[in-house]
């Protein structure tokens, strides 16, 4: 990494300081391809898309990506415009502003949207919610933040989905917020913590972002099985649109979420007993339908499947979701098994697949007596398709930090019916000596069908964990297989990456990585060059 282009980043973070959106036009170039650059000789160029440091205004020390790795801080995709799209979360500049309830231990935080080009922004950010979003009927800031998704619409304009207010609030005081429309499901002054509790989708049209309702309750998507109907704690509470993920195809949009009815995590109580809801339509007519509930004996509402049971019989679906455009643009849904909280880790990688209309039932893709039944996930799977009859098809990657963590991949070809456990692979180790493979993400060359898995690696010391990686061994890796099963890892950039996301740009085709910086927060692109 040279030395000059490090002196330029340290400037623009150390100015960047407890301001929000400050990236602009004016991204940092970190190391610009440059032939004797340590640590990837010149194959990536490493740009700072947004230089604000991750922390409340006026705190310092550690960036608060800690106590974020299970929550997905941003999500990148390749806008129809060629651009790369990132919609991610910063702490407002206004801690105080709309804020229900003054507890310090309480932020603000706001939902930026920016798209980057040939080394720099060419849009944005913009605030798609929070401080100065200007937006009269938006909410301006928020408190509750479990997940951001990101698509594209017909007119290749971006949505962004969050877990929000339940409609659009007349005015920004805090009576408003507090008190609220009845419609509104409810704030601070009738359930505990959630501040915002519904799932929303916000649209962006001319430069104006529009919020839009997608789910209320429990209720709506448990009326698609007059079982889980029947049933009071299957379909009963008001929190929902947690870890949601987004899938737009022309006029119809897609929004999964993760329902915990009333929120509470006593005992075996909401959260383990979550279901996995579905909002579709949009933007403003919704239909709603469940693709798996969490109460045990409640039959799933896709027909006859066989329910993934965990102890104490409860499965706490929807955690850790997200969404591709698969075979014959199907949306194609992954996710975890959650935990008895929202802010925790995940087990299991569980595969949906719409085709014809129809959803197909709940399939967790580990092989019993081959795969590892215990592990332990962060953010969730990563899935990439390459539809070409020598492309991989579906390929998945994971992260299972039981231990000193791991990255492992697996894939289900083309043409083969994905819905069936028989038809996918065992899972490979892509990572797994000393501490790392945390935040692995899959991406598949459309040119060479080379599957590369991208992941934070952390120390040659097993015993060091994911919030205490040394800095001096930090490292984002990415590697490749090379067709004999070994995997084949380089180092990208010797910062490290908290969470990790990739995507390949064309004409030429180049691989994208976005990720956060460890230490700071900081958004990062690392881009390969042209060949």
């Amino acid at each position: 990494m040279r030395r000059v282009g490090w002196l330029m980043a340290v400037v623009g973070l150390a100015g960047a300081a407890g301001c929000t959106g400050t990236g602009g036009g004016g991204v940092i170039i970190i190391d610009g391809g440059c032939t004797t650059c340590v640590p990837d000789g010149g194959r990536f160029s490493i740009f700072v898309v947004d230089p604000t440091v991750f922390n409340p205004p006026g705190t310092t020390g550690t960036s608060q990506v800690i106590g974020f790795e299970t929550i997905p801080l941003f999500q990148m995709a390749l806008a129809p415009s060629g651009n790369i799209g990132i919609a991610y979360v910063e702490f407002s500049a206004d801690q105080t502003r709309n804020k229900p309830d003054l507890d310090p231990n309480v932020y603000n935080v706001d939902i930026l949207y920016a798209e980057w080009s040939d080394g720099q922004v060419v849009l944005g950010p913009e605030h798609v919610v929070g401080t100065g979003s200007g937006t009269a009927y938006l909410p301006v800031d928020l408190q509750d933040f479990v997940g951001v998704s990101l698509d594209y619409q017909a007119n290749g304009e971006p949505a962004v989905a969050y877990n929000g207010w339940a409609q659009q609030l007349p005015t920004y005081g805090f009576d408003a917020l507090a008190g609220g429309p009845a419609s509104d499901g409810g704030t601070r002054s009738s359930q505990a913590y959630w501040f915002q509790h519904n799932a929303v989708v916000s649209y962006r049209n001319s430069g104006t972002w529009t919020q839009e309702t997608a789910a209320m309750d429990s209720e709506e998507a448990a009326a698609a099985s007059p079982e889980c109907a029947a049933d009071g704690s299957c379909s009963m509470g008001t929190i929902v649109g947690l870890f949601p993920a987004l899938f737009i195809d022309g006029a119809e949009t897609v929004l999964a979420y993760r329902d915990v009815h009333f929120g509470s995590s006593t005992g075996t109580g909401d959260f383990d007993n979550s279901n996995l809801g579905v909002a579709y339509g949009g933007p403003t007519s919704w239909q709603w339908t469940g693709l798996a509930w969490g109460k045990p004996g409640i039959s799933l509402p896709q027909g006859p499947c066989a329910p993934i049971t965990t102890s104490p019989g409860r499965t706490a679906y929807g955690s850790h979701m997200s969404f591709i455009h698969g075979d014959g643009n199907n949306p194609v849904l992954v996710s975890d098994i959650g935990a008895n909280e929202y802010n925790s880790n995940g087990t299991n990688l569980i595969f949906f697949e719409r085709r014809s209309g129809a959803w197909s039932c709940p399939l967790s893709l580990l092989k019993a007596g081959v795969d590892s039944e215990t592990m332990v996930t962060e953010t969730g799977p990563s899935i990439a398709y390459d539809g070409s009859p020598v492309g991989q098809g579906y390929a998945v990657a994971i992260s299972d930090i039981a231990g000193s963590g791991a990255a492992y991949y697996k894939t289900c070809a083309p043409n083969l019916d994905c819905t069936v456990l028989a038809n996918w692979t065992v899972f490979q180790t892509v990572y797994q000596s000393g501490s790392g493979g945390y935040f692995s993400s899959v991406a598949l060359n459309p040119d060479t069908h080379d599957p590369w898995v991208a992941y934070y690696f952390c120390s040659s010391n097993s015993a060091d964990t994911v919030g205490s990686c040394p800095v001096s061994q930090r490292q984002l890796q990415v590697a490749t297989n090379n067709g004999t099963g070994e995997w084949i890892p380089e180092a990208v950039d010797n910062q490290g990456a908290w969470q990790t996301q990739m995507l390949y740009l064309s004409n030429p085709t180049r691989l994208v990585i976005g990720y956060r910086d460890p230490s700071t927060g900081v958004l990062k692109l690392a881009v390969e060059n042209p060949p």
